[in-house]
């Protein structure tokens, strides 16, 4: 694969990219995480792979539908986005926007906040060196952001 001068996936490289990051591992768990009072709700395998550059750095998109559809007018939804094992550090970059709903619905962002995480879990993250991952389960979960959908 090929990145031109101005830091632009070469098109010829895209389907290559899309095709070797749609690979997902048997124990992939998706990095989209939905909740609704607190309960985890399944989303169906990743689909609609699509990857470019963006300045300077690759942009992963796919879709995980719901296997059951949820009444959003009874209960907040949660979507965080992680990785259990902390592998890959994602960020939201843009308020999320709600496309086709049939309700009003209105979404704030929560971005993770480094403040508001123990001494205890930094003091042990900062021994690590790159290559190693912590040994705390789900510990993806605790830098994730987080999008709170309500609806109405």
């Amino acid at each position: 694969m090929s990145v031109d001068s101005d830091s632009e996936l070469a098109e010829a490289d895209r389907p290559e990219l899309i095709r070797y990051r749609n690979d997902w591992p048997t124990d992939f768990d998706g990095s989209a995480h939905l909740s609704i009072d607190g309960m985890n709700i399944p989303l169906d395998w990743p689909t609609n792979l699509d990857a470019e550059f963006i300045d300077g750095r690759l942009s992963v998109t796919f879709m995980r539908k719901l296997t059951t559809a949820v009444d959003l007018t009874i209960s907040s939804a949660t979507v965080a986005f992680y990785e259990s094992s902390y592998f890959y550090d994602f960020s939201v970059t843009q308020h999320p926007q709600m496309l086709n709903a049939e309700i009003q619905c209105h979404t704030d962002l929560v971005p993770f906040a480094p403040n508001n995480q123990g001494s205890v879990l930094q003091g042990a993250l900062m021994k690590l060196n790159r290559e190693q991952t912590p040994d705390i389960e789900n510990i993806g979960a605790l830098f994730a952001d987080r999008i709170v959908v309500q609806c109405g």
